[in-house]
């Protein structure tokens, strides 16, 4: 599936390609490119350090997505004929895809985790307003159609944090926890939007999105989290994932 291309000359290597949906360029000072070092029969990845802003390097256009939560927005990029120095080349040629392998489990960790603490606050939001908010003669947490979808809530968030624990406690003991983070990350993500939909209905009209923090944080939570089922984006959709959970399955019945 990988593309760009990376071609040696010399003591450089001359790499041509586009990229899409890259996270954070604009503005950004160095960055890491993996491109195709192989052949088109038999690919290989490798990664080199970039210095930015490079000549080499436009942007076609920053994507208009949904979430406003990441500096410099997402870019689609062309690269040509972008000369890298041999020495610029992180670890060593053709084993990018093995570097990746290892950060992509804390990644997907670190994604939960930070968007729990969100969840949490749109929670902490939502439980204040509905506390002091008065309709038909009571207050909003008073109403079961309120109060419930709180205190369920309260369950997803507590499932979450757990799923985040016993998946950190995988990595600590110094598995490679893929299929482990797989399953974090899907769980987690579905819980955390529901979470995100909830305090956006109990607060009505004033969870606008310029008015309050959790309609922003549900926007958020629309790409890393899921409506009815379908991917989310961050760091890899969901069937991807639950593919890799059900290799799993299937080689453990070998």
């Amino acid at each position: 599936m990988m593309k760009t291309t990376a071609r040696r000359d010399g003591g450089y290597w001359v790499i041509d390609g586009r990229k899409a949906f890259i996270t954070g360029y604009k503005g950004a000072k160095v960055g890491i490119l993996m491109a195709n070092s192989g052949t088109t029969e038999k690919m290989a990845a490798t990664m080199f350090l970039i210095d930015l802003p490079n000549p080499a390097i436009e942007i076609e256009r920053v994507l208009d997505t949904i979430d406003s939560s990441m500096p410099g927005g997402h870019a689609v990029l062309t690269i040509k004929g972008l000369r890298v120095s041999s020495d610029h080349i992180l670890g060593e040629v053709d084993k990018g895809f093995q570097y990746a392998q290892i950060r992509l489990s804390p990644a997907r960790l670190s994604h939960c985790m930070r968007w729990l603490g969100a969840a949490t606050r749109a929670q902490e939001i939502a439980t204040g307003y509905v506390c002091k908010r008065h309709a038909f003669g009571k207050l909003l947490i008073d109403h079961e159609g309120v109060g419930f979808q709180l205190a369920d809530n309260m369950i997803d968030l507590k499932q979450a944090e757990l799923m985040i624990d016993w998946c950190a406690d995988v990595l600590d003991s110094g598995s490679m926890g893929t299929v482990e983070s797989s399953m974090a990350k899907i769980a987690v993500s579905d819980a955390l939007f529901r979470v995100a939909d909830r305090c956006v209905q109990v607060m009505g009209a004033l969870a606008s999105p310029r008015i309050r923090l959790s309609s922003r944080y549900f926007a958020k939570f629309a790409r890393f989290g899921s409506m009815t089922g379908q991917p989310k984006s961050t760091n890899g959709p969901s069937p991807k994932r639950s593919n890799a959970i059900i290799l799993r399955s299937q080689h453990e019945q070998d």
